[in-house]
């Protein structure tokens, strides 16, 4: 009997668990019959009587599974009567080639269901709807999610030119992307019409074991490239298969394919954190050897109606995944602590398969993977696929130190959920190990030269530094993870190396923020301006002296605009500064003075007192309304550095500035020593000295008035 003629007898496939034909081989060459309704057999004295087998091979291979005749109670090797355990696990009967006839033949187990794993379940009815099952598929698709593009959740890019290290030191990788133009990526894939199944099983050989998944039963088996490519061949099927765990990098395909350049740069496998120093020729025969990981290149090949069920990649690594053939719906959840905490709590749940983790999430989102498309998913991504058709997809995991955190705490609850270690990153320690001591180099470099690291990667590493801790003071690391360990680091004074790099790294850090926070807040320079420039060298008495005394005055120049800006600018180019209004004079130089002079341009400018003294919210374009009659003020005066009356009139009011400050001189003298006898070094005099509740016949401030508030203005802009 052949696989054909199975699947031909067979009613329908998938089942929970081996029928009771399905035996544990003996493990020894005393092989008996025994009664076929037990689970189990146990070899007796006879069993020397009776054939083994059609090879006559006395013997099997530890692990390898025999199957026992009903009828003639004779034990068989799989592979001598063509069958395989993905076929036997839906026997109900089974009848060896010489005992089958009309009246006997091999009974396959009826489906009863469509929503169960173990379609043979007569209570199903009344049991919820299982992961995988067709009539799981059917409600899936009926569901509503919100789109992942539309909501931000995915960012799509045409081009994958701008996929750079620098680019994601910038942005990070906390957000899936998708890049439309694989040519852009710089790696070595072929179209759709250069590979297929086929040509897959003629570069790594027909005999190249792979595990596959039945989909219905969420089982996983092992079967060859052969017997999947026939399965494809095969129309109609009966069972759903789904090839996700083909790695490549040991195989000749490899040389067809290759991942994308920023994997390569990212990854720590490729990019130098992960050292070649202790790897041999002869590794291998080693036993608790340290083998480089490779799970950079993945073949997944998936028939329609394919469904992968909620997951994390293995170690909380990145992914890069490029469809081939076919189409993908991604059904992702972000990797948020409260996210990930409801994943865990549903990983430990018994029937894990009857609850749909996307009905515990507040935000589910979904979007669509086509042929051609490639997407980089960032580390600690909660995900489920589903395959619209058949599909051929090229794909890899990464770690990398964008998301160091992220993996460490994926990894603690791989270790709290008691994964297996086939389904664990391999070597994850080693590579954290690794890490560890090519950052601190890093650091003792950066922290030599006084620079800083990113801010983002001193966090991650930190958090390493402290798990490396966490890992050697726990009971027995060094004798349970021996293994893990590379024999040329010493993990205590590696350990405490970086923690002081940290340190150090830590306080360049502070001083580098505390340095901006004060360049934000220091106020803008201020400019000295030589009021000769203007004035064209007017000597100007003081203290009854007649010595050229050229004015200098500081002012507070326009800030750049800011949210913090205490000085505002109205739309004239003013300055407003509290209860006062004067011009905004920018950066002029006296170059630039003389520039505009010669071009013949001529700048109205005011005497410097009405300047600095015109009340808040009078535009100094509109002076109408001021007092006309005082004679230092003339709306309609040109600004010339020849123009006497000009000059005049500037000498008449710094004579009158210094006849007060000699009154108030003598007050001063005979007041206390304190406060004011600084205010007697800056300005020599107070706005006390003048009577600020004079007024004129238009109810504006007086010329003493004004003056005194222009000396009060001194101290800000210090005359």
């Amino acid at each position: 009997m052949n696989v054909e003629e199975l699947i031909n007898g067979k009613k329908s496939l998938g089942v929970e668990s081996p029928p009771d034909s399905l035996l544990s081989p003996p493990t020894n060459q005393d092989i008996v019959h025994s009664d076929p309704t037990q689970n189990s057999q146990t070899p007796s004295d006879n069993a020397q009587e009776l054939d083994y087998c059609i090879c006559e091979r006395k013997s099997c291979e530890e692990g390898e599974i025999m199957i026992q005749c009903d009828f003639c109670e004779q034990w068989f090797h799989l592979p001598c009567v063509n069958l395989s355990p993905r076929l036997i696990a839906d026997i109900e009967t089974y009848v060896c080639s010489a005992c089958t006839n009309e009246q006997k033949k091999t009974i396959y187990k009826q489906r009863l269901n469509c929503h169960r794993h173990d379609y043979s379940d007569p209570n199903a009815a009344k049991k919820p709807v299982q992961a995988g099952t067709q009539i799981f598929v059917d409600h899936l698709l009926k569901k509503k999610f919100k789109d992942a593009f539309e909501n931000g959740i995915v960012k799509k890019i045409h081009s994958g030119d701008i996929l750079t290290r620098d680019y994601f030191e910038k942005n990070k990788f906390e957000t899936p992307i998708l890049i439309e133009d694989k040519t852009t990526l710089g790696f070595t894939m072929p179209s759709s019409d250069e590979i297929d199944l086929s040509k897959i099983e003629n570069i790594v050989g027909g005999d190249y074991s792979i595990d596959v998944i039945d989909v219905e039963r969420q089982e996983v088996y092992q079967m060859s490239i052969t017997e999947l490519n026939s399965y494809f061949k095969t129309e109609p099927r009966e069972k759903i298969y789904n090839l996700i765990s083909f790695e490549i990098s040991k195989t000749k395909l490899t040389e067809n394919i290759t991942a994308p350049k920023i994997v390569e740069e990212l990854s720590w496998v490729s990019n130098g954190v992960w050292s070649n120093d202790e790897q041999d020729n002869n590794s291998a025969s080693k036993p608790n050897h340290i083998i480089k990981p490779e799970v950079q290149k993945y073949c997944l090949i998936s028939a329609g109606r394919s469904y992968t069920d909620f997951h994390i990649d293995f170690g909380g690594s990145s992914v890069w995944y490029h469809v081939v053939k076919g189409d993908k719906i991604f059904y992702l959840i972000e990797a948020s602590d409260e996210n990930l905490k409801i994943y865990e709590e549903w990983n430990k749940l018994k029937n894990q398969s009857e609850i749909f983790l996307g009905d515990k999430i507040q935000d589910c989102y979904q979007f669509e993977l086509k042929a051609g498309n490639t997407i980089l998913l960032p580390s600690g991504w909660i995900h489920a696929v589903y395959t619209p058709s058949d599909s051929l997809v090229f794909g890899g995991n990464f770690l990398h130190s964008h998301s160091i955190s992220l993996q460490l705490k994926i990894y603690e609850m791989e270790t709290r959920l008691n994964t297996p270690e086939k389904y664990r990153f391999p070597a994850f320690e080693t590579l954290q190990w690794y890490a560890a001591k090519f950052f601190t180099q890093i650091l003792k470099e950066k922290n030599s030269k006084k620079e800083c690291v990113d801010f983002k990667l001193h966090k991650n590493l930190k958090y390493l530094n402290y798990m490396l801790r966490k890992w050697i003071t726990s009971k027995d690391y060094y004798e349970t993870h021996d293994y893990e360990i590379p024999k040329k680091i010493n993990c205590d004074k590696l350990v405490k190396i970086m923690n002081k790099e940290l340190n150090k790294s830590e306080l360049l850090l502070k001083s580098q923020v505390v340095h901006k926070k004060k360049m934000s807040t220091d106020k803008p320079q201020k400019e000295v301006l030589n009021y000769t420039n203007i004035t064209d060298g007017i000597k100007v008495d003081a203290d009854d002296s007649t010595e050229s005394a050229p004015i200098k005055l500081k002012i507070k120049l326009k800030p750049m605009e800011t949210s913090e800006q205490s000085v505002n600018q109205e739309e004239g180019g003013d300055i407003i500064d509290g209860d006062y209004v004067y011009p905004n004079l920018g950066e002029t130089s006296a170059e630039q003075a003389n520039c505009e002079q010669k071009s013949g341009r001529k700048r109205k400018i005011k005497p410097f007192a009405a300047h600095y003294l015109a009340p808040k919210g009078e535009s100094l374009a509109n002076q109408d309304d001021l007092d006309q009659d005082e004679d230092y003020f003339d709306d309609e005066e040109e600004a010339d550095d020849n123009d006497e009356d000009f000059k005049l009139k500037v000498k008449n009011n710094l004579k009158l500035s210094n006849k007060l400050k000699k009154k108030q001189l003598k007050k001063e003298k005979l007041a206390s020593e304190g406060k004011d006898q600084n205010d007697k070094k800056t300005t020599g005099l107070t706005p006390s000295a003048i009577g600020t509740k004079q007024k004129n016949k238009k109810g504006q401030a007086t010329t003493k008035q004004r003056l005194g508030k222009l000396l009060k203005l001194n101290r800000i802009i210090n005359i």
